[in-house]
């Protein structure tokens, strides 16, 4: 997390992936994340809105600048029938973008 923190990238979006909220790690990569300030933070095994909703508001909580984004990771059945519900969190998120995994 030091690395992304540093800069020096030039121009370029810089996204960390966490592991997992339901993970013995989500929690605390979420805090670092939200620590190295990146433009954005994958999500994977997003299951359920309330999965966007926590690190929505988390992002919220640490004063991060308005344009860091959330990318929600779908990847399994549950996710897929809960995707309607997860996608409208778009516009009042900073849900940016839904991806599959297979893709």
């Amino acid at each position: 997390m030091a690395a992304v923190a540093e800069g020096g990238y030039g121009y370029r979006e810089v996204w960390i992936r966490i592991n997992s909220l339901a993970s013995a790690w989500g929690s605390e990569d979420l805090k670092m994340a939200i620590a190295a300030q990146p433009d954005g933070i994958v999500l994977p095994k997003v299951e359920e809105p309330d999965d966007i909703q926590v690190v929505n508001e988390a992002l919220r909580g640490a004063n991060l600048h308005g344009n860091t984004q959330l990318w929600a990771m779908i990847e399994s059945p549950s996710a897929v029938l809960n995707l309607q519900s997860i996608a409208q969190l778009g516009p009042i998120t900073r849900l940016g973008w839904v991806d599959f995994w297979w893709q």
